[in-house]
C-alpha cells in the first residue's frame, strides 16, 4: 500500500515553509 498525502496539503506545507524563510531573510535586514 502506497500513502500519498493530497496536493492540497503539500501546498499548505510548501507555501508555510516559504513564509518562514521570507520572515527570516526580512528579520536579518
Amino acid at each position: 500500500m502506497q500513502f500519498e498525502p493530497p496536493s492540497e496539503i503539500l501546498e499548505g506545507l510548501s507555501q508555510k515553509f516559504v513564509l518562514m524563510i521570507w520572515q527570516h531573510m526580512l528579520s536579518k535586514h
